[in-house]
């Protein structure tokens, strides 16, 4: 099965198979668990020296785990080897190991510790390497190490077992295809479910939930070609008193409308007929819509479309900025302008411009950003943007900012292939590439308690590979991720409730899942 468009990408025939330090063994009998790089760090600052104390969580009893690090990536890059911070022996269980006074630390040029770890088990399987991880290491004016305090967390985190549990948030329902979960934040703490095909349901945030009540139905008002359909949802930040929502979809001509519709306080069926469009806008082809909508901490509302569609963006949508499309916008809801139904917000960039740019318009040059989230203890705005065929790309988003399609995909030249010029342009905060996806779903900043090792990381997703995925900010338009679990979901969105915790939307098996 596959949404051919959902996500940019029809699903590969045939999917490589990569192996990370996070997946099983070859056989169960090779480790008595799955060698999940699970380690605590403390340090010990003297002079110019450090030591570094360990603790792994896996039982090496017919495993052997070797810890490398280097300050040079490259030697770890591949199999390399880089020096060996310490081995955990087949058939030892030992509590703590300890690498002490690492020449790595020595001098003052050294910025960055990177760390490898190899699994090798007793019944001859190759070896397992896991991904390279960077320890920033902040230092003062004159060149030594800032006290360990300063930066110990940053450590912490990087090395600490990030790995994840999914459990069937609620094994009573199921869903045809699912593309979103939302909650209203009115205190009643339900779940909506959008589906593609035009329903929203709603029900109580409990494992024992059994049937669910359709909230809306718009499914004669759309079409459902390709990656068309009812896409986005969000509720207005005032919903309870207000009964206001908003949802994007692709009408039965399949252009994108952006409308309102209101219900009742506390209402489990919404007023089909209350419907007011804000926004109806022509689309070119039957992919790339983008659809996700979200509230930011200004109040404002925020729309993701993507390019137009087709392969490439042969109409040059993203660039131009006479165009809505491959574009992110924010329009004011409270207010109305210019015989619209909503207004401009002021420090919008191309307010009040005397170019043709559409004053809509809040960053552009994305070709499918496939879901969107506020931080809102940041007010940051993150995406997920789908990259054509070799990068997938993550943005936080910011006033006025191009993010290059399809000058770039990603980090890198699309056109040209090769020496285009990146002046004006601003960086993802990551991409990565066809070793580890292939259609990017976007997700949130984790702000629950049920997980607190994943605090302050943006989850997000690859539709194509499953894969769930932690990144941290590490300073200007620059990240570290991590893959927190390989799954073989299709994984179309993620979603809060109202305490804030993580859910994975499965588009193939129509289910919720619950991170924990």
């Amino acid at each position: 099965m596959k949404i051919k468009n959902n996500l940019g990408h029809s699903i590969p025939l045939i999917i490589s198979i990569f192996i990370f330090l996070t997946q099983l063994c070859t056989t169960e009998a090779a480790c008595a668990q799955s060698p999940e790089v699970a380690l605590s760090a403390s340090v010990k600052k003297s002079g110019k020296r450090l030591s570094t104390t360990f603790t792994p969580s896996l039982d090496a009893s017919l495993c052997t785990y070797l810890l490398y690090g280097s300050s040079s990536k490259s030697k770890l890059a591949g199999d390399g080897k880089g020096s060996q911070l310490f081995s955990v022996g087949a058939g030892s269980t030992p509590t703590k190991i300890v690498a002490d006074n690492l020449k790595l630390f020595q001098g003052s040029g050294f910025q960055k510790l990177f760390l490898k770890a190899e699994l090798l088990c007793a019944d001859d399987s190759p070896s397992t390497h896991s991904s390279i991880r960077t320890i920033n290491l902040p230092r003062k004016n004159n060149g030594t190490l800032k006290k360990p305090n300063s930066w110990f967390k940053d450590i912490k985190n990087k090395l600490n077992n990030t790995s994840i549990s999914l459990s069937d948030a609620f094994p009573n329902l199921a869903f045809t295809n699912p593309i979103g979960l939302y909650n209203a934040n009115d205190g009643s703490d339900r779940i909506f479910i959008v589906e593609q095909g035009g329903l929203i349901k709603v029900f109580s945030n409990s494992s024992s939930s059994s049937s669910t009540i359709t909230f809306l139905d718009i499914s004669s008002r759309i079409s459902t070609s390709s990656e068309q359909g009812l896409l986005g949802l969000a509720f207005h930040p005032n919903y309870q008193s207000n009964g206001l929502f908003y949802i994007n979809y692709t009408d039965s001509s399949g252009d994108t409308v952006i409308s309102r519709f209101h219900a009742d306080s506390g209402s489990n069926v919404a007023d089909s007929g209350s419907e007011l469009i804000l926004l109806n806008i022509d689309q070119p082809f039957t992919n790339h819509n983008g659809g996700a909508l979200v509230f930011g901490n200004d109040g404002y509302l925020y729309c993701s479309l993507g390019d137009g569609g087709s392969g490439g963006d042969p109409l040059g949508n993203a660039q131009d900025r006479t165009s809505l499309l491959g574009k992110i916008l924010r329009i004011d809801v409270d207010a109305t302008e210019n015989s619209n139904n909503y207004a401009i917000p002021s420090s919008n960039p191309f307010k009040g411009n005397g170019s043709g740019f559409k004053e809509e318009i809040f960053a552009y040059g994305f070709r499918n950003p496939w879901r969107i989230s506020i931080d809102k203890q940041t007010g940051k705005l993150w995406a997920g943007d789908v990259g054509q065929a070799a990068r997938e790309e993550v943005d936080i988003v910011t006033n006025g900012a191009n993010y290059g399609w399809n000058t770039r995909e990603g980090s890198k030249c699309f056109s040209p292939p090769s020496g285009c010029s990146s002046d004006g342009l601003t960086n993802p905060i990551y991409d990565y590439g066809r070793d580890l996806g292939a259609s990017i779903t976007g997700g949130y900043v984790y702000r629950g308690n049920a997980t607190p090792q994943l605090k302050g990381a943006y989850i997000f997703g690859d539709f194509a590979t499953g894969r769930i995925f932690s990144l941290r900010e590490e300073g200007l338009n620059k990240a570290q991720a991590a893959v927190l679990k390989d799954t073989d979901l299709l994984i179309s969105s993620f979603g809060e409730d109202e305490a804030q915790e993580l859910y994975v939307v499965s588009y193939g098996d129509g289910k919720i899942y619950r991170i924990g």
